[in-house]
């Protein structure tokens, strides 16, 4: 599978695990959805990165936001 449909399949399950989530998560319910998205993130920065002008700028503030993650929820970095 080539990078485009590995990022494009990676969004799709991104967005259906946060399709049902709540407005106002507490920390448990958040670190529950984030951990099931988080092996996913991976190839969809992979795809965004290529967009052109901003996909690195945009990239690079959400492996920002997922080291806070990955902290606030104890997930250890693969």
């Amino acid at each position: 599978m080539d990078t485009e449909q590995r990022g494009l399949d990676a969004l799709s399950k991104i967005e259906a695990s946060l399709a049902t989530r709540e407005r106002f998560p507490s920390k448990d319910v958040l670190c529950t959805k984030y951990k099931e998205i988080r092996e996913f993130l991976a190839d969809a920065l992979e795809l965004v990165g290529k967009f052109p002008i901003v996909g690195k700028k945009i990239a690079a503030i959400i492996e920002f936001l997922v080291e806070i993650a990955d902290r606030v929820c104890d997930v250890k970095a693969e």
